[in-house]
């Protein structure tokens, strides 16, 4: 294990020590209550604990299959909680709960008209893929895209992150720049995808 300037809660260790297990419900518990960004966390993770490809394929799974299920549980509380209450709970607690109003109103309505691509997008971005399974729940989006868009975004956000970690593990690199540089390469992707596939759009609504 290498040395890490980073200070986790003493949790994430006795969650480490219980292998597979541990590191999905690090995630699970990343994506319920995100004390540590994830943008840090899976890159402290990939330096730490990911040593050859076998690990990194055990941690990608892992924390995705974790991510999922807290995703699952947002999405059955928007379910249950139905647009009303759902949406009172976020104008009175959002701020709490980290879930700015302007992003989870987008949120509502990308769901009425592509559910499969915003579940990917917005697993895949930071705070937006925190909260983003509660609109689909209340929205009743069905469960199937929500699954396989969210275990697409979840993959994509999380090997990527790990990988880094684990690429410059042998380097000392800090978790923290390691996360942010990761976290605008990506969002540079998703943005050059989303305008290519928008630009397709409209020339299929010219034609």
């Amino acid at each position: 294990m290498t040395e890490s300037a980073l200070q986790l809660p003493a949790f994430v260790a006795t969650l480490l020590a219980m292998g597979v297990l541990g590191l999905a419900l690090i995630a699970l518990i990343e994506k319920l209550v995100p004390i540590i960004p994830s943008y840090v966390l899976y890159v402290f993770l990939g330096i730490e604990v990911v040593h050859d490809t076998p690990d990194l394929f055990s941690a990608i799974v892992a924390t995705t299959a974790g991510g999922m299920l807290a995703g699952l549980l947002w999405y059955g509380l928007g379910r249950a909680l139905g647009p009303r209450r759902t949406q009172r709970l976020v104008q009175r607690y959002g701020r709490y709960l980290l879930i700015p109003q302007d992003l989870f109103a987008k949120s509502r309505r990308g769901y009425r008209k592509q559910p499969l691509t915003i579940s990917v997008i917005g697993h895949s971005i930071p705070v937006v893929r925190f909260f983003i399974p509660l609109p689909a729940g209340m929205m009743a989006v069905p469960l199937l895209p929500f699954l396989i868009g969210g275990t697409l975004g979840c993959l994509l956000w999380n090997s990527l992150l790990i990988g880094i970690g684990y690429g410059f593990a042998e380097h000392s690199a800090h978790p923290v720049m390691l996360g942010v540089t990761a976290v605008f390469v990506l969002l540079a992707l998703e943005f050059a995808l989303f305008a290519l596939w928008r630009r397709r759009q409209q020339r299929l609504t010219t034609a």
